[in-house]
């Protein structure tokens, strides 16, 4: 049990030991080093999940120096201060029956005047409770118990808050899980005992629906033109207003009397000459031709009616096609496949546009539009890559949409299968995406690896380590084995995450996120950005960035001590005082 507070000094920096709560990389970062300030750091605000939250942060408390953590999920997790810049500055971690604290400064006025601010006494004070709470507590009944591990929203185990309540031994069997309780592990000196999210979880029923109930699929409605049925209609009133006309005028009777004669009259007889029986032949033949009318434009409307705007249809889509093949031939634009879903391709559309005027921004790439395209068309190779945002509902693929899309990744293409579902994907149990599984049934897809940390992704444009969209913590995956063919240039031909990147850049008119993230990692939706261009970058430039040059460039920017891995031509030019020549490289950062 206990804890133990550390801090960073020079030798730290230069070596790591094992009593540390996360990997740190090697080197000081100071005011004039590789990763610059252009001034001293201050403390952002202490999150709602940190031990230090709610002290106030006085303004003269300043950091000129750190030791840095290296990136990602779990150093988020295990982070409890940071700076304005998002860098760690307090780390924690479960140790054995303890906990380790690491101060990423040292514990004098050297780097940092945190250790002699009255701020440091208010940590200390809000640390020492978490000391006893870890340490042995007896086990005997009457005892408290304490949460170790607590359960999230996604059903992963993660550290506890500060401000959780012990609960009593003898209430522990009949506590629930709630917001002063969360659910996951308690312990209680070398003890441990699990607190369920659910008191009875096998209660759980499948939702029946009630009997009579009638299903519909969302989004499979057809559209139907009433055009021809409200013609037919109009068609048969006007018969029957001409009907009681007839009636009216008195002239009804005497056309039932001639039927009724003619029915009785036998067939050789001669034919009755009268008024009455020359007018009821051409009232006859006037009802006769009236529902003859009214019956061919109630059936034959709708058909004529539905075949004209089917052709119409057919001629726009057309002429639409030729447009855009058009468009995308003329100039570079970004490309998404079409759904049965409206809402999904408009989200997608939305984030594609944001991320069109990001490039153009940012980078020299100036895309001139977006495009919404089907997985059959015959363009698809005039776009470098293309965004699927696939549902749970996404059907299988036809033989010919296969067959364009195995061709167009042949050709060099890239495909983005996006399954947007990071936050329920611990619910599927380590089962496959459906809609996913359908979709790539009939493709070519080659063995795939989760995103290493030496990929050209990670550094295209931007230097990365997380792949963030509306969710931050999700794996991505992209071809195990490197093609370098011609038509590939090593871009992987496909790219399969869950982190729902186009939520994440799409924006209205004022900048403004139009769905919320997750916010798992500082700076979210600005690393949700910079993965787009690298993304874009990656798909237009292919594998450029894996040279030596700019290996060795790379390398110094992480901050890294690697001149055994800089080749020895990117070392070979020097000046007179023995510093390397700046080597014309990219400048992005």
């Amino acid at each position: 049990g206990g804890m133990i507070i550390r801090f960073a000094g020079p030798r730290l920096a230069a070596r790591m030991d094992a009593l540390l709560p996360v990997k740190l990389r090697s080197g000081g970062r100071a005011i004039g080093g590789a990763l610059a300030w252009e001034e001293p750091q201050k403390l952002a605000p202490f999150s709602q999940d940190s031990p230090f939250f709610g002290l106030a942060i006085p303004e003269e408390v300043t950091i000129s120096k750190q030791v840095m953590a290296q990136p990602g999920i779990e150093t988020d997790r295990k982070t409890w201060a940071r700076l304005e810049d998002g860098s760690p500055i307090v780390t924690s971690d479960g140790f054995g029956q303890g906990r380790l604290v690491l101060y990423h400064v040292t514990a004098g006025p050297d780097w940092s005047n945190l250790a002699i601010n009255g701020l440091y006494v208010d940590m200390l004070q809000r640390l020492l409770p978490l000391a006893k709470g870890r340490a042995p507590i007896a086990a005997e009944e009457g005892g408290q118990w304490v949460l170790d591990r607590a359960l999230d929203a996604y059903g992963n185990l993660t550290a506890p808050p500060a401000r959780s309540q012990l609960i009593q031994d003898t209430e522990f069997a009949k506590t629930q899980a709630k917001a002063e309780t969360l659910p996951g592990y308690y312990r209680q000196g070398t003890r441990q005992r699990a607190l369920q999210a659910l008191a009875q979880p096998r209660d759980l029923r499948q939702l029946q629906a009630p009997s009579g109930t009638r299903a519909y699929n969302f989004g499979k409605n057809s559209q139907s033109s009433l055009s021809g049925l409200l013609i037919g209609l109009g068609a048969a009133f006007l018969a029957l207003d001409a009907l009681f006309s007839i009636y009216l005028s008195g002239r009804l009777s005497g056309l039932f009397s001639n039927i009724l004669t003619s029915f009785k009259r036998p067939q050789h007889a001669a034919k009755p000459s009268g008024r009455k029986s020359t007018r009821s032949a051409p009232l006859s033949s006037l009802i006769f031709a009236a529902s003859l009318s009214a019956t061919t434009f109630m059936f034959a409307a709708p058909f004529t009616s539905e075949a004209q705007t089917v052709s119409g249809q057919n001629d726009k889509a057309a002429e639409k096609w030729q447009a855009r093949s058009l468009e995308a031939a003329l100039g570079l634009h970004l490309a998404f496949i079409e759904t049965e879903d409206s809402r999904r391709d408009d989200l997608t559309r939305s984030g594609l546009e944001s991320l069109k005027e990001e490039l153009a921004l940012r980078t020299t790439i100036e895309p001139l539009g977006v495009h919404g395209v089907l997985p059959d068309d015959d363009n698809l190779h005039l776009y470098p890559f293309l965004y699927w945002l696939v549902g749970r509902d996404s059907p299988a693929l036809t033989p010919q949409a296969a067959a364009k899309l195995n061709a167009y990744m042949a050709a060099g293409g890239t495909i983005i299968f996006d399954t947007a579902d990071e936050g329920e994907r611990a619910l599927r149990g380590g089962g496959p995406h459906p809609g996913l599984a359908r979709v790539t049934e009939g493709l070519d897809i080659p063995e795939l690896k989760t995103i290493g940390k030496d990929h050209v992704l990670t550094k295209s444009y931007y230097l990365l380590q997380i792949f963030a969209g509306r969710w931050a913590n999700g794996p991505v995956y992209v071809e195990a084995k490197q093609s370098n063919a011609t038509t590939r240039d090593g871009v992987s031909p496909v790219i399969i995450g869950s982190a729902d990147w186009a939520a994440s850049w799409a924006e209205d008119e004022n900048g403004r996120l139009l769905i919320t993230l997750n916010d798992d990692i500082p700076w979210q939706r600005e690393m949700a950005k910079r993965f787009g261009i690298n993304l874009a970058m990656y798909a237009l430039a292919g594998n450029y960035k894996a040279d030596q040059v700019h290996s060795a460039e790379l390398i110094k920017r992480f901050g890294t001590n690697s001149n055994a891995l800089i080749s020895p031509q990117a070392g070979e030019a020097q000046n007179q005082d023995g510093d390397p020549q700046d080597n014309k490289i990219d400048s992005e950062r």
